[in-house]
């Protein structure tokens, strides 16, 4: 796969989790301090309403890049830079200490499962960002 179906996949597939994170019955709040629209996704993600936005604008991001490659790169280099970033902000969260996520919670909650997701996000991105599939994509537009 390329990395002009990698950014229109992973934009598919975040626009729709951005979406619905805004639908009812999706989203359950267990008494969170998640802020607004706080809750958990599917009972196992936390998020609110910045963070369902944050992911939407993710998903029409890379589906806007599909049509070419260099784009697509920057994409897959940006998303993963950015999902490392905040996968180490979470990791402590998932280590026991929940000093940086409890802080953060209110405007972005990025712990407990999201900090997995986050990070494996970085992993698939780097892969197309960094990796051979970016080397390939580059490389045809030079030629």
């Amino acid at each position: 796969m390329g990395v002009r179906r990698f950014a229109l996949i992973f934009g598919i597939i975040y626009l729709l989790v951005g979406v619905l994170g805004f639908v009812p019955g999706v989203t359950f709040n267990f008494g969170n301090n998640f802020g607004p629209g706080g809750g958990y996704l599917a009972q196992f993600f936390p998020v609110n309403y910045l963070h369902d936005a944050l992911h939407a604008i993710i998903g029409i991001w890379g589906i806007s890049v599909r049509a070419n490659a260099l784009r697509a790169v920057s994409y897959a280099r940006t998303i993963a830079l950015v999902f490392l970033l905040l996968g180490l902000l979470g990791l402590p969260d998932i280590l026991g200490s929940e000093a940086i996520a409890s802080w953060l919670d209110p405007i972005l909650p990025i712990g407990s499962l999201d900090v997995i997701l986050h990070l494996a996000s970085a992993a698939i991105a780097a892969w197309f960002g960094f990796g051979p599939p970016a080397r390939a994509a580059l490389t045809a537009r030079a030629a």
